[in-house]
């Protein structure tokens, strides 16, 4: 059995870099929903396809969760850029980016294991929604025993123009926990702690013009202890 720790950010200082000065606007943490198994998750009619007890398929969705969305909110896409009339200005400011046809929305979550091991993001392929007929979740894989960094909802959008109408609860993106083991998921408290070291995380990539490399990332997170300083504090704020 393996445990993974979890929370969700809600606020967005985190999410633009924690930048000085920069506004902030915090997400209602008891609208957010908890990772669901995927299995659990999907619709009763797909629930019951045999494509579900296929071994290869049983492989693939191993230790996998769906993640939903945490509110309503609609946007129009096109090109002068992404426009919505939900909420206000400043909300939009600070929780909503759209650059090279990518939609990124800051509604996060954080996972962070005791020991090493590989996470990965992908696209939610066994639903159909407004999320996934407006484009395609982007992905990507990491350390979450070496590395502290959110997972947020970035999408390809499929055509310009378009709109996206997205309902609270909607799932946007499946997050596999690579192992065989069984996993137990445990969440905590989002503290400013913990919101100092992902922060340090999520600035390190504007140090350098260039990419800076995974092995980079892990190798400077170990060095100076961002790990242990983070299991500690985690483990003090379990909820």
């Amino acid at each position: 059995m393996k445990t993974i720790y979890w929370t969700n950010i809600s606020t967005t200082r985190t999410l633009d870099g924690g930048i000085p000065g920069n506004e902030q606007y915090d997400i209602p943490p008891l609208s957010y929903f908890d990772p669901v198994i995927l299995k659990s998750s999907l619709s009763e009619s797909v629930q019951n396809i045999n494509y579900l007890k296929c071994p290869a398929f049983t492989e693939l969705s191993r230790n996998t969760f769906a993640l939903k969305f945490p509110f309503d909110y609609e946007i129009e896409i096109n090109e002068q850029g992404a426009i919505t009339k939900d909420l206000d200005q400043k909300f939009y400011d600070v929780f909503l980016a759209f650059l090279e046809n990518v939609l990124q929305l800051k509604s996060a979550y954080l996972f962070v294991s005791e020991n090493s091991l590989t996470m990965s993001i992908g696209h939610p392929y066994l639903h159909s929604n407004r999320v996934t007929e407006f484009g395609n979740a982007l992905g990507g894989e990491y350390d979450i025993g070496q590395w502290a960094r959110p997972v947020v909802c970035a999408l390809l959008v499929h055509k310009n123009p378009s709109v996206l109408d997205m309902h609270r609860g909607d799932v946007y993106s499946y997050v596999k926990f690579h192992t065989k083991d069984k996993i137990t998921l445990k969440k905590f408290e989002y503290t400013q702690a913990i919101d100092t070291i992902v922060t340090d995380c999520w600035q390190m990539k504007n140090s350098s013009r260039k990419i800076i490399p995974l092995k980079l990332c892990y190798d400077v997170y170990t060095r100076h202890r961002y790990h242990k300083r983070i299991i500690k504090e985690i483990k003090k704020n379990i909820i």
